[in-house]
Protein backbone atom coordinates (compact mmCIF):
# COMPACT_ATOMS: atom_id res chain seq x y z
CA UNK A 1 0.00 0.00 0.00
CA UNK A 2 1.35 3.41 -0.86
CA UNK A 3 2.96 4.97 2.21
CA UNK A 4 1.19 8.28 1.82
CA UNK A 5 -2.13 8.54 0.02
CA UNK A 6 -4.45 11.48 -0.31
CA UNK A 7 -8.17 11.08 0.21
CA UNK A 8 -10.17 14.05 -1.00
CA UNK A 9 -13.15 14.15 1.31
CA UNK A 10 -16.07 16.31 0.29
CA UNK A 11 -17.65 16.44 3.67
CA UNK A 12 -21.24 15.63 2.83
CA UNK A 13 -21.10 13.02 5.55
CA UNK A 14 -23.18 12.21 8.55
CA UNK A 15 -21.66 13.21 11.86
CA UNK A 16 -20.88 10.70 14.55
CA UNK A 17 -24.26 11.47 16.02
CA UNK A 18 -25.80 14.26 18.10
CA UNK A 19 -23.66 15.38 20.97
CA UNK A 20 -25.02 18.28 22.92
CA UNK A 21 -22.27 18.94 25.44
CA UNK A 22 -18.50 18.59 25.47
CA UNK A 23 -18.09 19.55 29.11
CA UNK A 24 -17.66 15.91 30.16
CA UNK A 25 -14.95 15.26 32.75
CA UNK A 26 -14.70 11.50 32.08
CA UNK A 27 -12.90 10.29 28.95
CA UNK A 28 -15.47 7.52 28.50
CA UNK A 29 -18.20 10.13 28.04
CA UNK A 30 -16.59 11.38 24.82
CA UNK A 31 -17.69 9.32 21.80
CA UNK A 32 -14.91 7.90 19.65
CA UNK A 33 -14.67 7.91 15.88
CA UNK A 34 -14.83 5.00 13.43
CA UNK A 35 -13.77 7.13 10.45
CA UNK A 36 -11.63 10.25 9.86
CA UNK A 37 -12.76 12.95 12.34
CA UNK A 38 -13.51 15.56 9.68
CA UNK A 39 -16.08 17.30 11.86
CA UNK A 40 -13.30 18.14 14.33
CA UNK A 41 -11.02 19.66 11.67
CA UNK A 42 -10.29 23.38 11.93
CA UNK A 43 -8.92 25.61 9.17
CA UNK A 44 -7.08 28.42 10.92
CA UNK A 45 -6.68 31.97 9.59
CA UNK A 46 -4.23 34.37 11.21
CA UNK A 47 -4.09 38.07 10.33
CA UNK A 48 -1.27 40.21 11.65
CA UNK A 49 -1.59 43.99 11.36
CA UNK A 50 1.58 46.05 11.78
CA UNK A 51 1.31 49.80 12.44
CA UNK A 52 4.12 52.37 12.96
CA UNK A 53 4.52 53.25 16.64
CA UNK A 54 7.59 55.24 17.71
CA UNK A 55 10.46 56.67 15.67
CA UNK A 56 13.98 56.04 16.96
CA UNK A 57 16.69 58.71 17.43
CA UNK A 58 18.02 60.81 15.81
CA UNK A 59 14.72 61.31 13.93
CA UNK A 60 12.84 64.47 14.95
CA UNK A 61 9.18 64.44 15.87
CA UNK A 62 8.35 66.45 12.76
CA UNK A 63 10.15 64.02 10.45
CA UNK A 64 8.47 61.12 12.15
CA UNK A 65 4.98 62.54 11.72
CA UNK A 66 5.59 63.54 8.11
CA UNK A 67 7.35 60.44 6.80
CA UNK A 68 6.52 57.49 9.06
CA UNK A 69 3.21 58.04 10.81
CA UNK A 70 1.38 58.45 7.51
CA UNK A 71 2.48 55.04 6.32
CA UNK A 72 -0.41 52.57 5.89
CA UNK A 73 -0.70 49.56 8.13
CA UNK A 74 0.74 46.32 6.79
CA UNK A 75 -1.42 43.20 6.97
CA UNK A 76 -0.04 39.69 6.74
CA UNK A 77 -2.37 36.71 6.44
CA UNK A 78 -1.54 33.03 6.64
CA UNK A 79 -3.40 29.81 7.30
CA UNK A 80 -2.80 26.56 9.14
CA UNK A 81 -4.49 23.34 10.17
CA UNK A 82 -5.79 22.17 13.52
CA UNK A 83 -8.16 19.82 15.29
CA UNK A 84 -10.69 20.13 18.07
CA UNK A 85 -9.31 18.05 20.97
CA UNK A 86 -10.60 16.99 24.38
CA UNK A 87 -8.29 16.36 27.31
CA UNK A 88 -9.35 16.02 30.95
CA UNK A 89 -12.41 18.22 30.60
CA UNK A 90 -10.66 20.79 28.39
CA UNK A 91 -11.87 21.30 24.83
CA UNK A 92 -9.25 23.06 22.72
CA UNK A 93 -8.44 23.63 19.07
CA UNK A 94 -4.81 22.58 18.76
CA UNK A 95 -2.39 23.61 16.02
CA UNK A 96 1.29 24.59 15.67
CA UNK A 97 2.78 27.46 17.67
CA UNK A 98 4.20 29.15 14.59
CA UNK A 99 0.69 29.22 13.08
CA UNK A 100 -0.59 31.27 16.02
CA UNK A 101 2.28 33.74 16.02
CA UNK A 102 4.57 35.59 13.63
CA UNK A 103 8.11 36.84 14.19
CA UNK A 104 8.08 40.60 13.60
CA UNK A 105 11.34 42.60 13.69
CA UNK A 106 11.84 44.93 16.66
CA UNK A 107 12.34 47.87 14.29
CA UNK A 108 11.62 48.78 10.68
CA UNK A 109 13.25 51.33 8.42
CA UNK A 110 11.69 53.63 5.82
CA UNK A 111 13.39 56.51 3.99
CA UNK A 112 16.36 56.19 6.33
CA UNK A 113 14.19 56.45 9.47
CA UNK A 114 14.03 53.58 11.96
CA UNK A 115 10.86 53.01 13.95
CA UNK A 116 9.12 50.47 16.15
CA UNK A 117 5.70 49.01 15.39
CA UNK A 118 2.52 47.91 17.08
CA UNK A 119 1.41 44.38 16.27
CA UNK A 120 -2.20 43.17 16.38
CA UNK A 121 -2.89 39.48 15.80
CA UNK A 122 -6.34 38.10 15.01
CA UNK A 123 -7.04 34.36 14.87
CA UNK A 124 -10.16 32.83 13.32
CA UNK A 125 -11.05 29.17 12.90
CA UNK A 126 -13.46 27.59 10.41
CA UNK A 127 -15.14 24.20 10.66
CA UNK A 128 -16.09 22.02 7.70
CA UNK A 129 -19.66 23.24 8.19
CA UNK A 130 -18.43 26.68 7.12
CA UNK A 131 -18.93 28.30 10.52
CA UNK A 132 -16.22 30.76 11.50
CA UNK A 133 -15.23 31.66 15.04
CA UNK A 134 -12.89 34.20 16.63
CA UNK A 135 -10.30 32.33 18.71
CA UNK A 136 -8.07 33.20 21.64
CA UNK A 137 -4.59 31.77 22.19
CA UNK A 138 -4.64 30.04 25.60
CA UNK A 139 -1.47 27.97 25.37
CA UNK A 140 1.82 28.17 23.48
CA UNK A 141 4.92 25.98 23.44
CA UNK A 142 7.50 27.28 20.97
CA UNK A 143 9.92 24.41 21.64
CA UNK A 144 7.40 21.67 20.82
CA UNK A 145 5.67 23.98 18.28
CA UNK A 146 2.18 23.47 19.68
CA UNK A 147 -0.56 26.08 20.24
CA UNK A 148 -3.97 25.85 21.90
CA UNK A 149 -6.92 28.00 20.88
CA UNK A 150 -10.24 28.54 22.65
CA UNK A 151 -13.50 29.75 21.16
CA UNK A 152 -16.79 30.81 22.69
CA UNK A 153 -19.48 28.17 22.26
CA UNK A 154 -19.45 24.79 20.54
CA UNK A 155 -17.13 24.29 17.58
CA UNK A 156 -18.99 21.39 15.94
CA UNK A 157 -21.89 19.00 16.38
CA UNK A 158 -19.30 16.23 16.10
CA UNK A 159 -17.32 15.33 19.22
CA UNK A 160 -13.77 16.50 19.81
CA UNK A 161 -10.92 14.02 19.31
CA UNK A 162 -9.40 12.36 22.35
CA UNK A 163 -5.69 12.07 23.10
CA UNK A 164 -4.47 8.49 22.80
CA UNK A 165 -3.60 6.76 26.06
CA UNK A 166 -0.33 5.46 24.64
CA UNK A 167 2.41 6.62 22.23
CA UNK A 168 3.11 5.32 18.77
CA UNK A 169 5.54 2.54 17.89
CA UNK A 170 7.77 2.70 14.84
CA UNK A 171 5.84 1.41 11.83
CA UNK A 172 2.39 2.30 13.17
CA UNK A 173 0.00 3.64 10.56
CA UNK A 174 -0.96 7.27 11.13
CA UNK A 175 -3.34 9.82 9.63
CA UNK A 176 -3.66 13.60 9.47
CA UNK A 177 -6.40 15.97 8.36
CA UNK A 178 -4.85 19.09 6.84
CA UNK A 179 -5.36 22.06 4.53
CA UNK A 180 -2.10 22.47 2.57
CA UNK A 181 -2.02 25.81 0.71
CA UNK A 182 -5.35 26.62 2.42
CA UNK A 183 -7.14 23.81 0.56
CA UNK A 184 -9.85 23.08 3.07
CA UNK A 185 -12.74 24.64 4.93
CA UNK A 186 -16.43 24.45 4.15
CA UNK A 187 -17.36 20.97 2.86
CA UNK A 188 -13.72 20.11 2.21
CA UNK A 189 -10.95 18.40 4.14
CA UNK A 190 -7.90 16.46 2.99
CA UNK A 191 -7.02 13.24 4.77
CA UNK A 192 -3.45 11.93 4.52
CA UNK A 193 -2.07 8.61 5.70
CA UNK A 194 1.40 7.20 6.22
CA UNK A 195 3.56 5.64 8.93
CA UNK A 196 5.30 6.74 12.09
CA UNK A 197 9.00 6.45 11.31
CA UNK A 198 10.64 7.30 14.64
CA UNK A 199 12.38 10.16 16.38
CA UNK A 200 15.72 11.97 16.01
CA UNK A 201 16.96 14.86 18.15
CA UNK A 202 13.53 15.18 19.72
CA UNK A 203 11.76 15.55 16.36
CA UNK A 204 9.24 12.93 15.29
CA UNK A 205 9.10 11.80 11.66
CA UNK A 206 5.96 10.77 9.79
CA UNK A 207 5.65 9.68 6.15
CA UNK A 208 2.86 12.19 5.59
CA UNK A 209 3.15 14.95 2.94
CA UNK A 210 3.55 18.29 4.68
CA UNK A 211 3.26 21.60 2.84
CA UNK A 212 2.59 25.26 3.75
CA UNK A 213 -0.82 25.31 5.39
CA UNK A 214 -0.41 21.77 6.74
CA UNK A 215 1.33 23.10 9.85
CA UNK A 216 -0.54 22.23 13.01
CA UNK A 217 -2.39 19.22 11.65
CA UNK A 218 -2.83 16.63 14.37
CA UNK A 219 -1.42 13.15 13.81
CA UNK A 220 -3.93 10.38 14.54
CA UNK A 221 -3.58 6.66 15.19
CA UNK A 222 -5.80 3.93 13.77
CA UNK A 223 -8.35 4.55 16.54
CA UNK A 224 -8.61 8.19 15.35
CA UNK A 225 -7.02 9.45 18.56
CA UNK A 226 -4.38 12.21 18.75
CA UNK A 227 -0.76 11.11 19.02
CA UNK A 228 1.24 14.14 17.83
CA UNK A 229 1.29 16.97 15.30
CA UNK A 230 2.98 18.10 12.10
CA UNK A 231 4.80 21.42 12.02
CA UNK A 232 7.65 21.20 9.49
CA UNK A 233 8.12 19.86 5.98
CA UNK A 234 11.23 17.80 5.34
CA UNK A 235 12.02 19.54 2.05
CA UNK A 236 14.35 16.95 0.45
CA UNK A 237 11.60 14.29 0.68
CA UNK A 238 8.12 15.44 -0.30
CA UNK A 239 6.30 12.68 1.60
CA UNK A 240 7.96 13.24 4.99
CA UNK A 241 6.73 15.56 7.73
CA UNK A 242 8.26 16.45 11.10
CA UNK A 243 6.35 17.20 14.26
CA UNK A 244 5.73 16.70 17.93
CA UNK A 245 5.17 13.30 19.50
CA UNK A 246 2.58 11.88 21.86
CA UNK A 247 4.41 12.88 25.05
CA UNK A 248 4.97 16.42 23.74
CA UNK A 249 1.26 16.75 23.04
CA UNK A 250 0.20 15.20 26.34
CA UNK A 251 2.52 17.42 28.40
CA UNK A 252 1.35 20.49 26.51
CA UNK A 253 -2.35 19.74 27.03
CA UNK A 254 -1.64 19.08 30.70
CA UNK A 255 -0.02 22.51 31.01
CA UNK A 256 -2.86 24.54 29.49
CA UNK A 257 -4.79 26.37 32.20
CA UNK A 258 -8.27 27.65 31.43
CA UNK A 259 -10.14 30.26 33.42
CA UNK A 260 -13.47 29.13 34.81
Amino acid sequence: MVAAILILALVMIASCGPYSSFSARDRSQIPGYDRPPLGAFALIFVEIEITPAVCLPPTTEEECELIVMNLPSIKQVHSGSGLNLWYKGKELIVTAAHVCTEDVPDAFEHAGIKFTVLQKTTVDVMSVSGKKYRAEVVGLDDDADICALKIEGKFSDDPPVKLSESPLRMGDRVYAVAAPYGLGGKNLALVFTGFYSGVRDGKHFYTIPTRPGSSGSIVLNEDWEAVGNLHTAYVPLEHVGIGAGWKDLRDFLESVQLED
